[in-house]
């Protein structure tokens, strides 16, 4: 079995132990997720959830199944079928890893169990104020081989209607980092950036069929 944790997060004592026997509880389980403490209150109750591969698609809008860490995969698929984090992306590569792990399980189930047992570290530099130029074409790599997944997997509307806010969610956080965050770029060519993401054919598609509620200024 493989988990991956990050060099400044830290994992509960029993870690390992719960996630070990979860996985371990049912030969059909795949991959074994847990929640993550933020800080935050996230409600401990050891509550666990099976879920199907056709529901993968919730757990990534939930960003539950978007990180490598928080889980423990089964080497063997991960060798069977030759599954690798593409270090061709600075962004996205744990959730592009985690949608091929998921398409190489079959019928396999993805057990997640809800109690913070991994500690996330929020960083100084992070995502959220850090101006990243690769910001959206890493993630269309990432959603685009979801989005061919979810067409094999041929899932119904609800899991399409999950696919489609997700990825208008992306595009939003990729206009607001854009204006917002740290960088050197001029407020003009900010602006000119957004501008040609506001005209692109996968913005549009991804306003056309959200459900979510669509800036006016857009």
């Amino acid at each position: 079995y493989i988990t991956f944790i990050d060099s400044d997060d830290y994992i509960n004592e029993n870690y390992l132990e719960k996630m070990l026997s979860v996985m371990l509880s049912d030969p059909m389980i795949s991959l074994v997720i847990c929640d993550e403490n933020k800080g935050r209150d996230c409600g401990i109750n050891n509550r666990e959830e099976r879920y199907s591969t056709k529901e993968y698609m919730r757990l990534c809008y939930d960003c539950v199944a978007q990180a490598a860490w928080g889980k423990l995969y089964k080497h063997s698929i991960i060798s069977d079928y030759k599954i690798q984090v593409n270090t061709r992306l600075s962004l996205a590569e744990d959730f592009l890893f985690n949608t091929q792990y998921v398409n190489s399980i079959g019928d396999g189930i993805i057990a997640v169990i809800y109690a913070p047992l991994y500690n996330y570290t929020v960083r100084d530099g992070s995502l959220s104020n850090s101006f990243r130029s690769d910001y959206l074409e890493n993630n269309i790599v990432a959603l685009s081989f979801l989005k061919k997944c979810l067409n094999d997997w041929n899932v119904d509307k609800s899991n399409w209607q999950l696919y489609y806010n997700l990825l208008y969610k992306m595009y939003e956080f990729a206009l607001a980092n854009n204006i917002y965050a740290d960088g050197e770029l001029s407020i003009k060519e900010r602006i000119r950036i957004n501008n040609s993401i506001l005209k692109s054919d996968g913005f549009k598609l991804a306003q056309k069929n959200t459900s979510l509620n669509i800036n006016p200024i857009y």
